[in-house]
Formats: C-alpha cells, structure tokens, sequence
C-alpha cells in the first residue's frame, strides 16, 4: 500500500501537488467568506463553564432575569402588563384614527369596538363576582356644570400623555450647565462613599518612602488640586454631586481629605503636621479591627498575645523549612557526586537516581504539597503583573471598601440564597459559542398556586429561617418570600370603613391555603399594592413571582431569596462546604414537595466556586487522561508491555516535573494554565515514543539496543526540541501574560521531556528491557549501510533507499568475474553483536584475503 502510493507520488507529483493545494484553498476561502470572522474585542470572553449543574443554572437565572425585560414575555409587576396594553391599545386607536373612512364604515367600526369591549369584560369574568372599587367612565361621556364643560379624557391617552412627559422631564435635567462656580471644599457626609465605577488615579512615592507623612500628604493634595484646575468646565460636567445642593461638586475621594475630615479641617491644604500623625496613629490602632468587620470605639485594645504567638509560630516554620531543605539537598548532592567518578556504571547510576528522585519528588508537589493551587482572584489576567491595570485589579483594588462592596458580590458580603421554580435549569445554548446563552424554558408542571403547593412553600420558608446558613435581618423583607408578605395581605379586613371599600375575596375571609381561583386573582392585586410601597420600605430585587404578559397574567416562575450568614470568599474549600451543605438541604425539601414544586433548585453567587471545581478535578482527570491514551498508543507500537510502561513513567515524570517548576514558580490553576497542563502529557509523550520505537525495532542484545535508539533518535528529538523550545523562548517577552506563559510552559517542556526520553528512559529499559533474537532477512543481511554500521545489532533497521542502491553498487563492483577486480574487504563488527550471530564461519588466512565472484 505504501509502495503504490509512493510510486504514486514520484509518477505524478504535479497532480498531487495542485490537488492538495486546490483542496487547501476552498477549505480557507469557505470559512472566511461564509463566516464572519473571529471578534477579539472581549478577550475574556469564553472563560466560564458550560455544562455543569451549576453553569446550567447560571444561564437559567440569566435567561430569567433577561425575559424580565420589558420588551421580554415576564414581568414583576402586574401594573406593567396593564400599562403596556394601554399603549398598545392607544397606538392601535391612534392608527386606526389616522385612516380615512366613511359613516358607514364607523358605524360598523363601533359595533367591533362594542363587541371587543364586552368580550374583554368576559375575558376577566372573575372581577364580576364581586363588587368593584372603581366606578367605570365612559370615554365619550361629558359632563357639564358651572358653566363650561369638562370632557373625560381616555384614561390610556392619559397614561401614554403624562408618560411621554415624564420621559422629556428627565431629558432637560441632563442638559446641566455649570453656572456656579466649583466649590473645592470637602462636604461632609453629604456626597456619600465612593463606588467602584468612579475614575480612579493610583498615587505611589518615588522614593519608597510612606504616603502617610507629612510631606507626602501635601503633596496628594496640591496634585488633586492641579487636576481638578486642569478639568475646568469637563470636570464640572462629570463630577458627583452634593446631596443638598446640586450646583457643588464632591471633594476628591482621597487620603488627604478623608485626614481632613478626621481632624475638623475644611480643606487639606490646612492640615498640620500633628494632623497627619494622629490620623496615622489612628489608623494603625484600628486598620485590623476595620478589615475584619469589627470596628469599635475600643479598637485600640492591646493584641500582643496574639502577636507572641504569630512570631513563635515563624520562627518555627522557618527553622523547619530549613532543616527539610538542608536534608533534601544533601540526599541529591550525594547522588549527584557519584557523577564524578571514573567508574561508567556508578556515573549512569547518579545521572539515572537523581532525574528518578526529581520525578517523585515532583508528583509529590503536584498532587500533594503545595499541589495545584486553584485561582484566589476571579478576574483574568491579561497583561504582565508589573503592567498598571494588572496592578491595580491585584494589589489595590482589594484595599478600597468601595472597590468589594461597589460590586455584585465581594469578599465580605454575605452569600445569597436562591430557590428558583417554573424555570428549567437548562443551558441550551451553543458550548461552543461563549455568547450563545439559549432561550428560556418554562416548566409546565410547575403550579404554585395549588392548595398544596401553597402550603408546602409557606413551610419551606419557615424551615429556611431555622437553618443554621440563614442569617436573620432587620427591616421588612416584603419580596422574598411573597407567599409570607401575600398571607399579610389577605389577613387585612373585608370592608374598609373609611373609603367604604369590599376588598372580596382577597381579605381575611379567605382561609390559607387558598382557593387556586382566589390565589391567582389576588395576588396579582397583592404585587400591585407592594409595588406601590414606598421606596424607603421597598427596594425591588429579584426576588417574587414573575407573570406572563397576557390578558390575563398567571404566574409563570418564583424566586425565594434570603442571605445567608456565610461571606463570600475565593477559598475552594469554605465555598465547597456552603454548596454542599445547601444543595444537600434543598433536595431533602424537595423529596417531600407536591408534584408542582419539585423540581425547584439552588442558586448563588458561585460562578468563581464553579470555575475552580471544574479546573481542579478537570485539570487532572485531562491529565490522567493523556496520559492513559499515550500508554494506549505506545503499547500497540512497540508491542511490549515493558517498554510501553517505561516510556510511560518518563513520560509522567517529564508532565510531572514541568507542572512542578510551574507551581514553584506561581501558576495558579486558571483557564489557560489548565490547558497547558492538559496537554503537558500530550507533549512529553512524543519524544518517549520515538525513543521506544527505536528501541523496540532494534535486535541484539539490550545494550545494543539502548545504542541504536540513542544513535538513531537522539539528534531529531533533540532538533524537534530547540525549534519548538525557541519559538517558545521568543514568547516570553510579550506584554501580554497568555502568550509569555505559552511560551514558558513550551519551553520548559521540550527541555524537560527530552532530558528524560534521553537520560532516564534509555537508563530505565537498560535495566528492566530484554535481548532481542529476531532474526533477520538475509538480503537485509548482506548489505552493510550506515545505519546497520552504528547499530550493527539491528539489521532490520529502517535505512534510507539510497543506501540500498549505493550497497548494490558496491556489491556489483566487488562481484566482478574478472580476478583483477578482487577487492579486500574488511568485516567490522559491533563489539556488543550478539553471540547468537555469530553462526558465520570466519575463514581466514594469513597470506590471502577472501575473494567473492559470481560463481560463490
């Protein structure tokens, strides 16, 4: 087969060459042209997971709150479904309007509008059963007196008029210009704190020396005061505002005015030296007690037990790390000084001893201590660490109160508590397109209106506050669980005696669990009331039922929100605890839950946990993996056991010792060192597999053998390795850290990987490999070539074609009938030939040399 499709080639390699190269062609030009190309503007786009429990729920709850929208098919609010058909309605009455048509034909128009009319009364035939609070005017009706006549406007012209003029209100206040002058002065406790979408300038010393003296300080304060001289007007434009008056601009967030305000000045430009070092002495009194959230008037209590106990514990540590280092060294110099000595075996063996020790010794650094460090900052880094960005989101963005809380979630604030039903918690979308999230799907046998339903989830939110995770809060919590708010509601009297109003049926003579009827109609009356709370009573989250936009709105998903007493962290194993001990509470409710909440689920704020559990048994399941499928492709190759479990090890040590120099270094286990670490075993198996091949080809004694895969393999592998290694070593200067890590990681395991297929691999099957006494062809035999002259053992041994065709000539001259043409020839054998092949009868003379003709 091989042969034909050789001749193949020689015979035709014009066909063969504009073939591959046509078909190369309509394979690049079809994705550049039916596709669009790769967009780059969000690099940290992609790096999240898809496919896990949890990652399912995450596109779930983001569908969800999405279809929210109000141009999306849900709503919080049942007074949004009415207004937006009462605009709808308007805009179709309005265009309807605008057509020009006869008396007959509004005649006949009336009639429809009549018809619809009493067919949208029957659609909501429950309101008829009880008397209704409002009395119903009529859009045409006119009413006269005092001498001039009111018309009744239609209340959807109404609602779409004083709607459009709120939204023209809210457009001229933008329009600012500034016709007061800026007022510099620091405005005490009425700008509020800052937030993390301010602009943010980091200040450093040039000299090393503390921002926290005198001088320092005053300079930080002449340096805002030119920036904000230098802004003028724009500054103006973009500044905060003063609470009390919206014509003064807040002071700039900073060390000197926040020193300012603790010693009563106005302004730091009057701070004095005895200013600054009582703020400064402050702030190391009670800098711990703040960081840690328990701030007090006494934070200036002595901890110097605490500090004799941190320093014992050092000092400790450092003598232990010292003494474990010293006897590590030791152990490898003794074996490293076997090297010097002139015996060969004993320097193999030290050379063979020690890349063993650093292999083991590097699978207890990567799989035990310190092991694979999982990330500790959920942001990926893009650029060198020294860059200014890199600096900021890793060293100073932690520092600022405004910069954790200003957020979603940061460290410190507590961990949600999320139950979601109605929504399966699917991720439908395409994995492999970062920005393909799906479309919700609604869960059909979701019912909370059952009598059931209604009962259970009451109790579920009662059993929830007895749960060691929930933590208790002050002030109304009127949303999260609205089944508690909505039973508040309906315990209210039937008939208020001072606006003489029949709250039927959703009052106090309806018994929970109420009616399915009752339920679906009064809550709906419920969340309009609790959405016309005052914000200072209700601030709206995500949390309470969500209603189809339709006619006739019914609830389509709910969402039980509390918080929980667990901070958030970027530790794997306290958020780890938090899930488990949740998700494993959630389904034993949920066993016990009638058929229509069933099939509920949990969520937080867990996006980072879930990155981190995905890369930390990911990473090493894709290891093993690799790993397993090279002594896969190995064992078929060479056909041996043996030698498929010695090109494994050194495989294993060459991935294990690379992620080991990695973790020393610092990697921490995020997306793209997951994927180097992946593939490490990927990449360490190809020298490993040459070397075994060769070996495995070779005949002869085991010696011999281990030869011929040195000679035959070491100068390609060793080749692939500095062109794969220096495209790497170019990498490492890029500014930005993806590519200089690619780069190191390619670097560090070329150099690893073949030290070790050369070194320990060729020493491993020297000590546990065979003879081999194949024997071999007999026309192989009788030509000697290059290769066969290094590995005299291997007669088989692959050799190029052209070296057949210049032993064939040699032997043509050599084979000459005529005696003048006799040649001497001179037969050099390897001196570890086996002696199995030595069945060659060796004629000698000491006057003649042998002579080879046709006729022998």
């Amino acid at each position: 087969m091989l042969s034909a499709y050789a001749r193949f080639i020689v015979r035709h390699s014009y066909i063969t060459f504009f073939t591959v190269a046509g078909i190369s062609t309509i394979l690049t030009v079809i994705p550049l042209t039916r596709h669009d190309l790769p967009s780059f503007s969000d690099p940290l786009l992609g790096f999240e997971t898809r496919g896990t429990t949890l990652a399912h729920r995450f596109i779930a709850w983001q569908n969800l709150i999405d279809e929210t929208r109000p141009s999306r098919s849900l709503a919080v609010n049942p007074k949004e479904i009415e207004d937006q058909i009462r605009m709808n309605q308007t805009y179709y009455n309005r265009t309807r309007q605008d057509r020009p048509r006869s008396g007959r034909g509004r005649t006949k128009k009336k009639g429809r509008d009549k018809k619809k009319k009493v067919h949208h009364n029957n659609e909501t035939n429950f309101e008829k059963n009880w008397p209704l609070s409002e009395p119903n005017i009529s859009s045409t009706h006119v009413h006269w007196g005092f001498g001039k006549n009111k018309t009744f406007e239609d209340e959807n012209a109404v609602f779409l008029k004083d709607h459009t003029r709120k939204q023209w209100v809210s457009i001229k206040e933008m329009q600012r210009k500034p016709d007061k002058p800026i007022n510099h002065n620091y405005a005490s406790g009425t700008c509020g704190p800052p937030i993390s979408d301010y602009a943010h300038l980091v200040v450093t010393s040039t000299d090393n020396t503390s921002l926290l003296t005198f001088e320092n300080v005053g300079r930080m304060c002449r340096l805002q005061s030119m920036l904000i001289e230098l802004g003028e007007a724009e500054y103006y434009k973009m500044c905060q505002r003063d609470l009390h008056s919206e014509d003064i601009c807040c002071p700039v967030w900073s060390v000197p005015n926040y020193i300012a305000l603790m010693s009563g000045k106005t302004s730091c430009e009057n701070l004095s030296r005895d200013d600054v070092s009582n703020a400064v002495t402050i702030l190391k009194k009670c800098a711990g007690y703040f960081h840690n959230f328990s701030l007090m008037a006494s934070c200036d209590l002595d901890s110097a037990g605490e500090t004799i106990l941190i320093q014992i514990l050092v000092e400790t540590m450092k003598h232990s790390i010292t003494t474990m280092a010293v006897t590590t060294l030791t152990t490898a110099v003794a074996f490293l000084a076997s090297y010097v000595s002139y015996i060969p075996a004993i320097n193999c063996f030290s050379v063979f001893a020690v890349l063993g020790a650093i292999g083991i010794g590097s699978v207890v650094i990567v799989f035990y201590y310190p092991g694979l460090q999982l990330p500790d900052l959920n942001q990926f880094q893009l650029f060198q660490t020294s860059h200014p960005f890199e600096q900021y989101d890793m060293v100073y963005s932690s520092k600022f109160l405004f910069e954790r809380f200003g957020k979603d979630i940061g460290t410190g604030s507590k961990m949600p508590l999320r139950w979601v039903w109605g929504v399966k918690a699917i991720d439908n979308g395409n994995h492999m397109n970062p920005a393909s999230k799906g479309h919700i799907e609604f869960d059909h046998s979701f019912s909370v209106s059952d009598p059931d339903s209604q009962k259970w989830l009451s109790g579920f939110c009662s059993r929830i506050k007895r749960q060691s995770f929930f933590q208790p809060t002050l002030g109304p919590l009127l949303p999260n669980c609205f089944i508690e708010s909505f039973k508040m509601y309906m315990s209210r009297r039937c008939i208020d005696h001072i606006d003489k109003i029949n709250r039927t049926p959703c009052c106090e003579t309806s018994p929970f669990p109420y009616k399915k009827e009752v339920f679906e109609f009064c809550l709906i009356k419920a969340m309009e009331s609790l959405y016309q709370t005052p914000r200072e009573l209700f601030m709206p989250g995500v949390a309470g039922p969500k209603f189809r936009r339709s006619a006739n709105p019914t609830v389509s998903a709910i969402v039980i929100e509390f918080e929980s007493t667990v901070p958030y962290s970027m530790s794997y194993t306290e958020m780890d605890y938090f899930y488990s001990q949740v998700e494993n509470w959630t389904q034993h409710e949920l066993k016990y839950a009638p058929p229509g909440m069933q099939s509920g689920w949990f969520l937080s704020d867990l996006q980072f946990y879930d990155l981190q559990k995905t890369l930390a048994s990911g990473t090493v399941i894709a290891l093993i993996l690799s790993a397993a499928l090279g002594f896969i492709v190995l064992v078929p190759a060479t056909l041996s056991l043996v030698i498929s479990s010695c090109a494994l090890v050194a495989m294993i040590f060459s991935a294990t010792i690379t992620i080991a120099i990695l973790v020393l270094n610092g990697w921490k286990l995020n997306v793209l060192e997951s994927v180097a670490i992946s593939t490490s075993a990927g990449l360490a198996v190809d020298f490993n597999l040459h070397y075994a091949l060769s070996y495995a080809n070779a005949n002869g004694a085991k010696s011999a053998r281990v030869k011929c895969a040195l000679s035959s393999s070491s100068g390609p592998t060793a080749a692939a390795a500095l062109t794969t290694g220096f495209a790497g070593i170019f990498l490492l200067r890029s500014n930005l850290l993806p590519y200089s890590q690619i780069g190191s990681f390619l670097a560090l395991i070329m150099v690893v990987s073949w030290t070790y297929a050369t070194f320990f691999l060729c020493s491993l099957l020297q000590l546990l490999g065979s003879n081999s006494a194949k024997e071999s062809p007999a026309e192989e035999r009788k030509s000697v070539s290059r290769v066969s002259s290094v590995c005299s053992g291997v007669p088989n041994l692959e050799s190029h074609e052209l070296e057949h065709l210049a032993d064939s000539s040699r032997t043509n001259l050599t084979h000459s009938q005529s005696p003048s043409n006799a040649s001497a020839t001179t037969v050099v054998l390897h001196d570890d030939y086996d002696n199995s092949h030595n069945k060659i009868v060796k004629k000698s003379s000491d006057t003649s040399n042998i002579k080879f003709s046709e006729n022998d």
